[in-house]
């Protein structure tokens, strides 16, 4: 592939031009595109390159034999003829134009096996020996409605099959054509293209014209090529989406294209999502791509969140590499409509989440990524809302709530996200110990609210400083005094601070607050003074302990309180939820092989994520949701989950299925949580402080290979399943 070749040297290499090749192979580079004559020192310049390979010339042109369509039939089938002796030197080519054919030549690669054929076998027959020798076909502004594979024309240089009826075309009519240069199929009725219909490995097309078809997808692999190509053109079509049907990905190792790619006036609204479409890493990885030019003119761009990483990226290349095309305007939201694409300003591309997102009909939620945040507004509320939206693009949140009428500050399954609460001027009575601890690095405003008068100590280990409390008359006692060592830390500019009520004192500020004020001490007999160091010591060390031991205090607790639920009750969606590290594949076998199985043999009604959850769905939305409607949790415990757990802190089986599980063991007493040491795991290996607490106090099913007593254990530490007419039921190992 001589002309390959110089497309090679050419783009890739920059050195020479193709007239040191003169006419390798059937290319010419014109004279015209050597603008190193009167400059040989001159840099090859993309205008050359454009010259010398996209407008090159074959060495036959204006040389071809002309083959003559004689049809065979009314239906528009048809032969083609030479009125002149086959001669082996020739090149020909094939031009019917405005004619009344409905299928290409049955003669032509022997495609129809229609009995015309056998009429005609003969003529068939004679004409296999033009295959090798056929350059050019024109079949333009015909009635043609299929194309089956024309492979046996190796030579074939152009082929235009524009203006017909033409509906879908297959990745097998040309893909053995690595001759074929140029391909016109615009002005037909394509509805749907097979993936890499032209860019096998095979093919070294220039130029693809599928203008003003009826294309709705357009798949990633006719988009754009490992070779060099001219243009790739989709103008006017109706495509809203890309498409991977094939999972390709980018390859690391190779330099794609370089092309220009055409989209003109077609449907798209966003942005293509490349790094979703292409499994990238990061969007830095589309730099393999950078040669390419994908021209998204005349569409309606809406130019919201889903915008911004793009944004971003095409910033960065307006400091190398400009081209026209990437003035691509919006067309939504109306207050950016017009505006230039590179003109815009991230901050102003946001989208705005609706209740199909888990957004609450209270609330207005907006994500804006170029501050990687969505913020959430809500009025008319009396609690915290249950949940809010999972943003893909966003990983903090921004909630206010403020003049609201919600009494209980909680902890809420998002709250690990929120960096920004304002619940100033509701009617809080209450601040939950745990919720403080979760909001522990997170600005927050509570501000105004008359009813509180006491916050937990945990508040002390707070940034005073991004903790707003002005109007709060908060009770400062001998109960209090950690107040004085927590405003002593820190003086903050323009700081918002309570007021004290101190006993027998009424009304004073935050930091006029101290122990001299109180009288806390009391005097006691002499003799009681070794009783109350023994006590204290006593109480010391039962605290150390039953700190060190709370979980395993805790899980003990909960389950000697376990309610036991009437089995044939269905109070729940689920009878069982099953967490595991699913890209373990020898854990994954065992589990959808026996431990599923054997659950569902027994009458359980068993919800397993990878399975269960609806694709494209938000995963954590929808986990929370189910694990709240679940009776009993399956955890199984390995090695690699932990390890990924090491390496990954947003790992989500740690921060979202085990969270999720726990939370709603720990809360309702109706529900079990069963662990599965899958890998004989000591609490020791284990960073997770309740699961290690499990495995310490012994409330495990240990695995192993040869216990066949397994599945008789994770039946006994869970409920029976609703209305399981044997408790004992047969299972399989």
């Amino acid at each position: 592939m001589t002309d390959y070749i110089c497309m090679i040297i050419l783009i890739v290499s920059f050195g020479g031009n193709c007239l040191d090749t003169h006419c390798q192979g059937y290319l010419c580079c014109l004279d015209l595109c050597d603008i190193t004559k009167d400059n040989p020192t001159a840099p090859l310049n993309e205008k050359f390159e454009q010259c010398c390979i996209c407008a090159s010339q074959k060495t036959w042109s204006g040389k071809e034999k002309e083959l003559l369509i004689e049809y065979i039939g009314v239906s528009g089938k048809s032969l083609v003829v030479d009125p002149e002796k086959f001669n082996d030197s020739n090149v020909y080519k094939i031009e019917h134009i405005g004619g009344i054919m409905t299928e290409i030549p049955s003669d032509v690669c022997s495609w129809d096996s229609d009995t015309v054929l056998e009429v005609f076998l003969r003529q068939v027959y004679e004409f296999m020996k033009y295959w090798l020798h056929i350059v050019q076909i024109d079949f333009s502004f015909n009635k043609i409605r299929k194309v089956e594979s024309l492979n046996c024309l190796r030579k074939l240089y152009q082929l235009d099959l524009s203006h017909n009826k033409i509906t879908h075309l297959k990745n097998t009519t040309i893909n053995q054509l690595a001759h074929l240069r140029h391909l016109d199929l615009s002005f037909n009725e394509i509805m749907s293209m097979d993936p890499a219909c032209i860019s096998q490995p095979t093919q070294n097309l220039f130029y693809a014209d599928f203008e003003n078809n009826k294309l709705p997808v357009v798949d990633v692999t006719n988009s754009f090529s490992v070779n060099p190509f001219c243009h790739i053109n989709y103008t006017s079509n109706i495509i809203d989406k890309f498409v991977n049907e094939q999972g390709f990905t980018l390859d690391a190792n190779k330099t794609y294209g370089p092309g220009f790619v055409s989209f003109n006036f077609n449907n798209f609204r966003t942005f293509p999502d490349f790094q979703s479409l292409l499994g990238l890493s990061n969007l830095a990885e589309l730099g393999q791509l950078v040669s390419f030019g994908f021209d998204f003119r005349g569409i309606q761009l809406d130019c919201d969140c889903y915008l911004e990483p793009f944004l971003s990226m095409v910033q960065e290349l307006k400091s190398f590499l400009w081209r026209d095309y990437f003035n691509v305007a919006c067309a939504n939201p109306p207050s950016l409509q017009g505006v230039k694409v590179p003109n815009l300003d991230p901050y102003d591309l946001v989208c705005t989440l609706e209740r199909d997102a888990d957004c609450p009909q209270e609330c207005t939620c907006i994500d804006r990524p170029s501050t990687n945040t969505l913020f959430v507004n809500c009025t008319n509320l009396k609690t915290l809302p249950e949940f809010l939206p999972n943003s893909t693009l966003s990983r903090s949140i921004s909630l206010k709530l403020s003049n609201n009428d919600i009494q209980i500050l909680s902890n809420k399954p998002y709250l690990y996200k929120v960096t920004f609460l304002d619940l100033s001027n509701n009617l809080l009575e209450q601040v939950n110990d745990d919720a403080i601890a979760v909001l522990e690095n997170a600005t927050l405003h509570i501000s105004n609210n008359v009813r509180l008068t006491q916050l937990p100590q945990r508040v002390q280990h707070r940034n005073l400083c991004i903790t707003y409390m002005e109007g709060l008359h908060l009770t400062c006692g001998c109960q209090e005094l950690w107040i004085e060592n927590w405003l002593k830390v820190k003086k903050c500019d323009d700081e918002k601070l309570f007021k004290c009520t101190i006993p027998d004192l009424g009304i004073k500020e935050a930091r006029e607050f101290s122990s001299s004020l109180l009288d806390c001490k009391q005097n006691l007999p002499i003799f009681l003074v070794p009783f109350i160091s023994s006590v204290l010591a006593t109480l010391t060390i039962c605290g150390t302990v039953t700190f060190l031991l709370r979980y395993e205090i805790l899980i003990l607790f909960l389950r000697v309180r376990q309610k036991k639920v009437d089995n044939t009750a269905d109070r729940f969606q689920y009878d069982v939820a099953i967490t595991f590290d699913e890209e373990d594949e020898k854990l994954r076998g065992w589990i959808l092989k026996v431990l599923l199985p054997n659950l569902e043999d027994n009458r359980y009604r068993v919800f397993l994520p990878s399975r269960d959850i609806p694709f494209g769905s938000r995963r954590d939305n929808v986990l929370m949701k189910t694990f709240a409607k679940t009776r009993s949790f399956l955890v199984v415990l390995s090695e690699k989950c932990l390890a990924q757990h090491e390496h990954q802190r947003d790992r989500s089986w740690s921060e979202n299925e085990w969270k999720c599980a726990w939370t709603s063991f720990k809360y309702c007493k109706m529900k079990t949580l069963v662990i599965i040491n899958y890998d004989h795991l000591a609490p020791s290996d284990v960073s997770i402080k309740q699961i290690a607490a499990f495995l310490r106090v012994g409330h495990t099913v240990e695995f192993g290979n040869y216990d066949a007593q397994i599945m008789d254990d994770i039946y006994n530490k869970l409920d029976p399943a609703p209305n399981q007419m044997d408790a004992k039921a047969s299972y399989i190992v």
